[in-house]
């Protein structure tokens, strides 16, 4: 009679074990620095290398180019920005247009009238970013004033 328990038993016991998934908790994200591939749950612990990749530049009055009669645009040299990032990741800038202190993340649109509003963007190709700067109604815009300019490395 114990043996036909024992019998019984252990196929019960093995189909309970073996039928439950052991839950591997780490980082999911493949871009993270402590990314787990056996990972079967997501522990939200990701960490991300710090940019080292930072270049400051300021953008003067008179480095702005008028293209097109309606748009501001100055091109900043750097010759971080390769092939690889160009493909694999991006540049980030940030302007400050008063005194370095507040930093906003272009593009970006700010308004200075109900009905009047300036827009800045960022294009990048290899080694130059160019910073645009083009007012709403579309007309020759004054001069930009000279501005502040981060560009951060994604890679």
């Amino acid at each position: 009679m114990k043996q036909m328990r024992l019998l019984l038993i252990v196929p019960i016991c093995l189909v309970m074990f073996s039928s439950c998934k052991k839950k591997i908790w780490g980082c999911m994200d493949i871009t993270a620095e402590n990314y787990s591939p056996v990972a079967t749950e997501d522990a939200e612990d990701c960490t991300y290398a710090a940019s080292d990749e930072v270049f400051s530049s300021t953008v003067t009055d008179a480095s702005w180019t008028l293209v097109g009669g309606i748009q501001w645009q100055s091109t900043i040299s750097w010759s971080a920005i390769t092939n690889s990032v160009i493909d694999n990741g991006g540049v980030v800038a940030f302007i400050s247009i008063s005194d370095g202190s507040t930093w906003e993340q272009i593009p970006m649109t700010f308004y200075q009238a109900d009905t009047y509003s300036t827009s800045i963007g960022i294009s990048y190709t290899l080694e130059e970013a160019t910073i645009t700067w083009t007012d709403s109604d579309l007309t020759e815009p004054i001069t930009p004033p000279s501005v502040d300019v981060k560009l951060i490395i994604l890679r």
